[in-house]
């Protein structure tokens, strides 16, 4: 049997998370394996339940879904994050993408396009969706292009210059004092980053670009 993908729901409104949920479970490829109401508790619950996908809203009291995706992708790179929002502004979407998020989504979107990104989230794909037209879409897509090609956190740069001197994930997550999953989420980070296949492409890109000597 298929392994179903693992989510965590995070709204402020219960109504709205009883009803993804309902919704999510009933697809069958999915199973909701938690819910919280802001990002704090999102942390929280992503630390103990290790979902592979959190579906977060945006406007939430204490922490909003825009700081409790920066804070949960310091702490968890390998989670993949789908802001659902009723917010219809390119900003919003831009801010989601720069601190981590992989998809942008209005929560008008239909139940079967919403399963899907999920899906294509849970293997690193990038969705934005605004109804307001595509040339807000190709701008949005332009700037996110442009800042992920050069920005590398300090943390996925020293992970690719461990890379380089050709140490494997355990070893660097020895080296780093962070786990084996942990590296594994920041290499899948620069590779997406960098728009390569394999550590070889990275380190050949890194050295091309000088990011790292």
């Amino acid at each position: 049997m298929k392994e179903r993908i693992k989510v965590l729901i995070v709204d402020d409104h219960a109504i709205i998370r009883e009803g993804l949920q309902k919704l999510l479970e009933d697809c069958g490829e999915i199973q909701v394996v938690g819910v919280a109401s802001d990002g704090r508790e999102a942390i929280s619950k992503a630390n103990k339940l290790l979902p592979d996908v959190v579906l977060m809203d945006v406007k939430m009291p204490r922490v909003d879904g825009i700081e409790g995706t920066r804070m949960l992708k310091e702490r968890h790179p390998g989670i993949n994050v789908v802001i659902l929002s009723v917010l219809e502004d390119a900003e919003y979407a831009l801010e989601a993408i720069k601190v981590g998020a992989t998809s942008y989504v209005q929560k008008d979107v239909s139940a079967d396009k919403l399963v899907a990104w999920i899906k294509e989230a849970h293997y690193g794909r990038r969705h934005v969706y605004l109804p307001s037209g595509s040339d807000v879409l190709l701008k949005l897509a332009s700037q996110v292009s442009s800042d992920e090609k050069v920005k590398l956190t300090d943390r996925e740069r020293e992970v690719l210059e461990l890379i380089a001197a050709g140490n494997t994930n355990k070893e660097i997550a020895k080296k780093l004092f962070i786990s084996a999953q942990t590296v594994k989420g920041h290499v899948h980070n620069i590779l997406e980053k960098l728009e390569v296949a394999d550590r070889a492409g990275a380190v050949a890109t890194a050295l091309r670009s000088k990011m790292i000597e």
